[in-house]
């Protein structure tokens, strides 16, 4: 088999494998969203103590806040009236979305 190292890439195997989840480019931007700042930086402020996040040299926790509000307003316009991003089938990108807003 082949090694997967990225993320997008394993979320996108795993769906496929399992053959539940929607798998289509509209999923894979919504797992890269997922995957990158600001979504993502919610792991480090909750992972790590405060001490440590000027090591990483991630933004103030207001500065952060300010950055993901709007990806977080575009998010909520795309959802629509659907019950998922993908309508009425839920999607492997939105597993990732919503476990950052759960982190959030």
């Amino acid at each position: 088999g082949k090694i997967m190292l990225e993320t997008v890439e394993i979320c996108k195997h795993l769906a496929t494998m399992g053959g539940n989840m929607l798998v289509d480019e509209k999923q894979t931007e919504l797992c890269k969203t997922a995957n990158s700042h600001p979504m993502q930086t919610a792991d480090p402020y909750l992972n790590l103590p405060e001490e440590a996040w000027p090591n990483y040299k991630l933004p103030s926790l207001e500065d952060w806040v300010k950055q993901l509000a709007p990806v977080l307003k575009k998010l909520a316009g795309d959802l629509g009236d659907g019950p998922f991003f993908a309508g009425e089938t839920p999607g492997y990108g939105e597993a990732f979305i919503w476990h950052n807003i759960e982190n959030q």
